[in-house]
């Protein structure tokens, strides 16, 4: 949300483990009577056969888990949640959190705050870029919005900043224009957030794109 628009307001491959298999020497048992033990003798039992030894080594190989190297595919990567906005919140950044627990998550700010009540606080995430991915902060609900800070952020829907309205309206058939906008594509609008029935998706759009993307409480009393 570029900070202009803004009534209160001026990203694991994965460890293989290699289990190393060893087998332990053993001796082998001799039938008959022991006797007393003595020293070398030149008519010595010849050593078993290769045969035999080879009879006695393990049948199969320990069992390891399996790896790229045994199966020929590499691990499953999974988008990481910081990169996913929606439907809580930002990776471990969540609507109502306490502006404590939003910085100990570590991905925002310093806060900065104006006045004693509402919309109070804000801040960007460390990984905006310009003056987008503000965080706001209301003394009656907590986290009260999050935008998006790249284009690289998306909604679990897979929209993102400069997603097409087609696609909005396919991932949010319920996408509903800001009224002063006009009925045509362009301007403000909102989505609910599949998940969590306390939010909205905010978008801007134009020239037909997303150009900006928040995931905000219902119950913000920041701007509109």
């Amino acid at each position: 949300m570029r900070i202009a628009r803004l009534a209160a307001v001026a990203v694991l491959p994965a460890t293989i483990l290699a289990v190393a298999a060893c087998t332990d020497g053993g001796v082998r048992a001799v039938d008959g009577t022991a006797g007393p033990v003595t020293g070398a003798s030149s008519s010595s039992a010849a050593p078993p056969a290769a045969t035999s030894a080879a009879t006695s080594a393990p049948t199969s190989a320990p069992t390891t888990p399996p790896s790229t190297a045994a199966t020929g595919t590499a691990p499953a990567r999974s988008t990481p949640a910081r990169l996913v906005l929606g439907p809580k919140g930002y990776g471990a950044l969540k609507l109502g959190m306490s502006r404590e627990a939003a910085s100990a998550t570590g991905l925002i700010d310093s806060w900065k705050t104006s006045g004693t009540s509402g919309c109070i606080g804000y801040t960007h995430l460390k990984a905006n870029t310009g003056d987008e991915g503000s965080v706001l902060y209301s003394t009656a609900t907590g986290i009260v919005v999050i935008d998006a800070p790249s284009n690289a952020v998306r909604t679990p829907e897979g929209i993102h900043i400069g997603s097409s309205v087609a696609a909005v309206l396919k991932a949010y058939p319920d996408w509903e224009p800001a009224e002063a906008d006009g009925p045509g594509a362009d301007g403000r609008g909102w989505a609910p957030v599949p998940g969590n029935r306390d939010a909205y998706y905010r978008m801007m759009i134009q020239g037909g794109k997303v150009t900006d993307l928040t995931l905000q409480h219902k119950n913000q009393d920041c701007y509109e």
